[in-house]
């Protein structure tokens, strides 16, 4: 009845308003009568993130953006990519729309946010963890223990730059330093965080870093480790780490996302129901082979 008397008013009011020109009229009425549908919409659906709704279109998507970036909680770049406005960070939204309506609304900097959501959640904290995927050790190609040439005038290098390491069968007489290749992580992976309306869904992946890690064992060294926290060490010298170094240590690393995605409760219980007849699925599946394997192994038994 209310959006009825709505309606009626608007169109009395277009009416009204301008006799001469009804095509305007019919298209003003239109924009109207869409305005406050999608006003409707705004109001009646239960949101999932800010003012974003499950289910809602694209068109309605983009309306709401408009909104909140007028209001000063979004921000849009030129490439019309939209970002969250947060103390310290702009992490991007990334929307998911599947046959046109939106499913999920995933946060980008999922590694810089997480601080947030576990003090207004009560989640637990990172913990370190060493990211080393692989390690290995060869002997320098690059090794030319050479004097040290300044000005074409030959200078003493420091004892320090004599590198006395040695690595044999994987017995070393130095050691790694883990401290630069540790990284902050989720201490269990997914974390969800249930709502009434939403659910947000806080997991973390590994991937491999592109470029490997390279040290040289003479950097490693006590005697180097030494001088360096005394001395500056110069770029003339620190050419002569690489040259005056027996071994190189590789290192393959692997680096954690934090991905922080919002869902829908009622589209999360539905993935996690059907996850869950999934597995028992599989289970039944795998009892039903188990049962008939040892079926067949009593025949030949029998048999034999």
């Amino acid at each position: 009845m209310k959006r009825i008397f709505t309606l009626l008013s608007i169109y009395l009011l277009m009416s009204c308003s301008s006799k001469e020109n009804p095509s305007n009229n019919r298209m003003e009425l239109q924009k109207a009568f869409t305005d406050m549908k999608f006003r409707q919409e705004l109001s009646r659906h239960p949101k999932i993130f800010l003012k974003f709704w499950y289910g809602m279109s694209k068109e309605e998507f983009h309306k709401v953006v408009d909104i909140l970036v007028a209001e000063n909680v979004l921000v849009k770049d030129n490439d019309d990519a939209v970002y969250y406005k947060v103390p310290h960070f702009k992490p991007m939204l990334k929307p998911y729309f599947i046959n046109n309506t939106l499913d999920q609304i995933e946060l980008s900097q999922g590694n810089n946010l997480y601080d947030i959501y576990q003090q207004k959640y009560k989640l637990p904290g990172l913990v370190e963890k060493n990211i080393v995927a692989e390690r290995y050790v060869e002997e320098n190609s690059h090794y030319r223990p050479l004097p040290l040439y300044h000005r074409n005038t030959v200078k003493e290098l420091p004892v320090c730059f004599n590198d006395k390491s040695l690595y044999s069968n994987g017995v070393k007489n130095f050691s790694f330093s883990t401290q630069s290749n540790k990284q902050k992580v989720l201490s269990k992976s997914p974390i969800v965080v249930e709502k009434e309306n939403n659910v947000i869904v806080i997991e973390q992946s590994f991937s491999r870093i592109p470029l490997p890690s390279v040290t040289y064992s003479l950097s490693l060294s006590p005697e180097m480790q030494q001088y360096k926290s005394t001395h500056a060490i110069t770029d003339e010298q620190r050419q002569y780490i690489c040259t005056h170094s027996k071994y190189k240590i590789t290192e393959l690393l692997s680096g954690s996302v934090i991905k922080i995605t919002y869902k829908s409760r009622l589209a999360y219980d539905r993935e996690t129901e059907a996850y869950r007849q999934s597995v028992k699925a599989m289970n039944e599946a795998l009892k039903r082979k188990n049962a008939e394997n040892a079926l067949r192994s009593e025949k030949v038994m029998v048999e034999i």
